[in-house]
């Protein structure tokens, strides 16, 4: 493939997206780490509503951190000088966009230039001490033994493994 088949190969991919899952963003996001492309990955709630998130497609070998779609469509809008995401106007104007460093990415136009944005993901929730990390451990493994019924005293139960070692 030449360079030019290649490219024109990728507009084709990106102007003529088929199936009823394909997003505006489907092959236009980019890893600029491993060279993989952004994939999406949808969570449906109780309620029926979808949450997406893009991740890298290179199966966690990848440190590129995911995006929420909502972040990258408030991304997508500022970078076009828009109040709100437009999927047509993204069509139209942007080319691709490259996650360049953790939490950075480059947006380019099809006019040839660049707007620079980070993000940071917002956790639920806040990490776990060293402390909390260790009770979980021990109630993990007492829950483990309780429903086994084995004991804590090293004993393994006095029960040799493979038969009675008097009887040879």
């Amino acid at each position: 493939w030449t360079d030019e088949r290649r490219a024109a190969k990728g507009r084709y991919v990106q102007e003529h997206q088929l199936g009823p899952n394909s997003s505006c963003f489907t092959s236009r996001i980019r890893c600029d780490s491993c060279g993989e492309n952004y994939r999406r990955q949808r969570s449906r709630h109780k309620d029926g509503s979808f949450d997406s998130v893009w991740r890298c497609a290179s199966s966690g070998k990848c440190q590129s951190p995911s995006i929420k779609e909502e972040v990258l469509k408030k991304l997508c809008a500022e970078a076009m000088g828009l109040e709100s995401f437009d999927e047509m106007a993204f069509r139209e104007h942007i080319a691709c966009i490259h996650v360049t460093a953790p939490f950075q990415l480059s947006i380019r136009f099809f006019d040839g230039h660049t707007f620079e944005a980070a993000w940071e993901n917002k956790r639920k929730m806040p990490r776990h001490t060293e402390q909390r990390k260790q009770h979980m451990r021990e109630v993990m493994i007492r829950r483990w033994r309780e429903k086994r019924g084995e004991s804590n005293n090293d004993t393994c139960n006095d029960k040799p493994l493979h038969g009675d070692p008097n009887s040879q």
